[in-house]
């Protein structure tokens, strides 16, 4: 019996020095592992938010701002020319001030009132 606690001993000894030499290089093996993963999502967040904010940027390029649409509408009824419609882009007609300003003018106008939803 002796002996068998003697080896019990010396096996918990010996594991005991193989998990403190390899607990190192395996948590060095993970926090890499961790690291490449962390990397590749940021990039692909970043690359996400390059697009959007590049969408965006086109969108608010091309969508004429409401008090630019009520200058052209003032030119158009003042110079006698009727305007078809007025547009309204998606943003502005979720503003309530904006959108009773614009329902406002194309009913004065007697023209439709039209959201623009696309992009």
């Amino acid at each position: 019996m002796a002996d068998d606690n003697h080896t019990d001993d010396k096996q918990a000894e010996m594991m005991t020095a193989f998990v403190e030499k390899m607990t190192p290089k395996l948590a060095e093996t993970v926090l890499e592992q961790i690291g490449a993963k962390v990397e590749e999502r940021l990039a692909g967040i970043a690359k996400k938010n390059d697009e959007l904010l590049g969408k965006l940027h086109k969108s608010k390029e091309s969508n004429t701002s409401l008090e630019e649409q009520m200058a052209n509408l003032s030119k158009q009824i003042s110079g006698g020319a009727k305007p078809t419609e007025i547009v309204l882009s998606k943003d502005d007609a979720r503003d309530v001030r904006k959108y009773r300003a614009a329902r406002a003018q194309a009913d004065e106008a007697g023209v439709p009132l039209r959201v623009n939803r696309g992009a």
